[in-house]
């Protein structure tokens, strides 16, 4: 099963957030345990503390794992320069400094049957890191000066890109 989500935007909307978490939450609880499943798009989420996150990665049926584990306060915090997705071009205010877009999947799709999670495949894709922090995706230099021109105009965020296999047994 694949949900595709972009959660409601803006610092003061939390609350909101986390009611739109718990209402996917409560769809995939459902599914039943065992079923593979990915959550990807928009999160708009400031941080791992925030009850939207908390609302996916909490127990249940329908519990659902960050690939890359890393939790922390992901807005405009340096220490995460290398998975914030949003703001490649600075055509306003911010610039490189927020994790906003990411995947997240339940427990099946790390347990080597059906849908599996490559591991170490996670991306965002342009960003190695190498950027000036809140600046421009351009200010790096992990890839061609082509493509991050183009992943700063194309759009307000970075492409989150994870392989995945699909098991035929």
């Amino acid at each position: 099963y694949l949900y595709t989500s972009h959660l409601y935007a803006g610092f003061s909307d939390a609350a909101r957030r986390a009611a739109e978490a718990n209402a996917i939450r409560v769809n995939i609880d459902a599914l039943g345990s065992g079923q593979d499943v990915v959550v990807l798009g928009d999160f708009n989420i400031q941080g791992s503390s925030e009850g939207a996150y908390q609302n996916f990665l909490s127990s249940g049926p329908g519990q659902l794992f960050d690939p890359i584990d890393e939790p922390g306060e992901w807005n405009n915090n340096r220490n995460f320069l290398d998975i914030h997705t949003q703001n490649p071009a600075v055509n306003g205010p911010g610039g490189m400094d927020d994790r906003f877009d990411f995947q997240i999947a339940s427990a099946a799709v790390f347990d080597d049957e059906g849908l599996q999670y490559i591991d170490g495949s996670y991306r965002a894709f342009g960003n190695d890191g190498t950027h000036t922090f809140n600046s421009d995706i351009t200010t790096g230099s992990g890839y061609t000066p082509a493509i991050l021109n183009a992943l700063a105009e194309a759009s307000d965020h970075l492409p989150v890109v994870v392989d995945y296999e699909l098991d035929g047994g």
